[in-house]
Formats: structure tokens, sequence, C-alpha cells
């Protein structure tokens, strides 16, 4: 087995002056100027089998040392071991473990006592439990190998524009990458949110940073084009940035389909569409337009005079069929929504 991994791993090894070049088997050749001339087999073997203790496949272990192609010059005992351990003690499951480490195996070559100890003590001042710092890791796990100045400083700018260490909390657990992000980025990103209205002691303020934080300007404009095109003004769509952050999110394709379904079938203003934007973040096939269907025959039939668009999108299957498809509007709703609409209605809400 050691033979044949070895293989796998390193199919041939030829000596370049003071460098080796190795080719693995996915393909990639790479150069290792600090690399030994010659890796044992049986380096190759335990660093697999331990590895494997950690519940590591042999792909992932082949990936690994394509990506960190001095991984095996490492010490198992002194620099593998102790940092998976460490890992582990703060909750990490091994089934968790390589899922993290293949997302960032910087972790692998980081130092515990001068990256992994100093962020994991800081992270324990802002959340109230390793739990949380799990989650943390699991959302972002470059977060360990991250500049932590850079994030001490984004988390005391949100401190001294009002944010509290509630909601700190929360943006460090939900959108750890936001914290991540270089500092004058960020501060733009807090500039600007209040500038446009947003309370910095309200949880929408942390949802419009995270939103800021992820789009660049040119997905931004995009976003605005999209939303214009359908006749809305840049207070408009302000207004529903403000209601609801993700709206400026939503992929072109989702809004166009969306908005075009809503001004086109159902007669709906855009400007109305952007005072309830939440209904444009809802399955298209499973929900808005079988449920818009029925509103629309139920209309036209003179059963329904007046609706909220948002609240027939947000009650539950069981609220929606209590209302609109129970007697005395069964005999003409039921066969209508299944002819016209989706039985993945009848599959629970989406």
């Amino acid at each position: 087995m050691s033979g044949l991994l070895y293989k796998a791993v390193f199919p041939f090894r030829r000596h370049l002056g003071d460098s080796c070049l190795y080719k693995s088997s996915l393909g990639i050749s790479f150069r290792n100027v600090w690399a030994p001339s010659v890796i044992k087999p049986e380096k190759v073997e335990n660093f697999r089998a331990i590895l494997e203790n950690y519940e590591f496949s042999d792909t992932q272990i082949s990936i690994l040392a394509k990506l960190l192609p001095n991984i095996f010059s490492f010490s198992l005992q002194n620099n593998i071991l102790p940092k998976l351990k460490f890992f582990l003690s703060i909750g990490l499951s091994t089934s968790e473990l390589p899922k993290v480490i293949m997302v960032n195996p910087a972790l692998l070559s980081g130092s515990i006592e001068k990256q992994f100890i100093p962020c994991y003590n800081y992270l324990k001042t802002l959340v109230n439990s390793d739990e949380d710092i799990v989650r943390t890791i699991k959302r972002s796990p470059r977060i360990f190998s991250c500049n932590l100045n850079i994030m001490v400083s984004n988390v005391e700018l949100l401190a001294q524009a009002g944010v509290p260490q509630s909601f700190i909390s929360y943006i460090l657990t939900r959108y750890p990458h936001s914290l991540q992000m270089k500092c004058d980025k960020f501060k733009r990103s807090v500039d600007k949110a209040i500038k446009m209205g947003f309370d910095p002691s309200t949880m929408i303020f942390i949802r419009a940073i995270y939103v800021l934080c992820e789009m660049s300007e040119q997905a931004w404009g995009s976003r605005i084009k999209v939303y214009r095109r359908f006749g809305l003004s840049d207070t408009e769509i302000l207004s529903a940035f403000r209601s609801h952050p993700f709206f400026m999110k939503l992929s072109e394709e989702k809004i166009m389909r969306g908005m075009e379904f809503y001004v086109k079938e159902m007669s709906c203003s855009p400007a109305n569409v952007a005072r309830s934007p939440i209904v444009l973040f809802y399955n298209m096939e499973r929900r808005i337009i079988p449920r818009c269907r029925v509103i629309k025959m139920l209309m036209e039939k003179g059963l329904v005079k007046k609706y909220s668009l948002a609240n027939v999108l947000a009650c539950t299957d069981e609220q929606f069929l209590k209302r609109f498809l129970v007697p005395p509007r069964a005999d003409c709703t039921i066969e209508y929504y299944f002819q016209y609409g989706s039985p993945y209605f009848f599959c629970g809400n989406k």
C-alpha cells in the first residue's frame, strides 16, 4: 500500500541541481528549492497513516501534497500532529477537521503559538463558547491564518460606530469573512452603510455591512442597472436595500425572472415589488408561480378582491391551503392548482 501511495503522489522524481521536480498523479508539476532531495516512501506512508486516523482520504492527502508540496518535510510529531490536535481540542470533530483543512491547507504550515492561540484567545473575547468558534471556523477556515491585527481593527471600528457586542459576535459567527477584509475597504463599507441611513445599533446594519463588504463596485452597479431597467428609481432601490440588504445580492437572472413575472403576469408595479423586496427571494417553480396563479385565478373569478403578495408568499403551506384551497373555493382552485400550478407546493416550504 505504501508503494502504491508513494507512486500515486510522486510517480517520478529527478534532481535539478539544488532543487527537486515532483509530478503528482493529478498532472501538476512543481519545483521545490527547499525540499530534501530524497523523500523516503516510509515517511509518505507514515504521513498517510496518521492523516487517515483523522479521517483524511487518500485523495485529500494527494491534493494536500499538490497544494503544500513541502508537507512531507514537516515533522509529524512536532508539526502536523499538534495542529490537528489543537483544532480537535477547540471543538472540531474528526469528520469536520479534514473539510476545514482542505479549504485552508495553510493551517498545516501555520504556527500554533504565533497564530492559532492568539487568534483563539481573541475570538473567545467576542463569542460565548467554543461552539461559536467552531461555527466561525467552519464558515471561514481562513480565519485562523488571517492577519489578526486587521480583524481587531475592524471589530474596534464596529464598536466605535455603536454596534452592540452581541451583534459583533453575530457578524463573527455568521459573516466572519467580512471582519477579515482590509481595513480601508471595511471602513468604506461601514461609512457607506451609515450614510445610507442604517442604524449601527440594529441587526439590519450588520447585514448591510456584509453585503457591502462582499460585493464589488462592478457587481453593485450591475444590480442597479437591472433594477433601473424595470423603471425603479435610485431612491426606490435604496429604500428596498434598507428594507432588505440581500435585495442587492440576488443574481441578475433571479432579479430578471422575478420582476418580469410580477410585472407582466401579476400586473404588479415595479415600485410595489420594491416595497416588499422579500417577494423576489422565493423559489419561482416551487412557490411563486403556483401560488400566484391560484391568486390570479381567484381574482378573475371575483373570489379574492385584495391581497398582499408578501403575505401570500410568506405564509406556510398549511395556511395557504386553509385560506385559498378549502371550501367554498376548493371546487375551483384545487383542480386549477394541479393543472396549472405545481405539486411541489405540497412538498414543504421552499
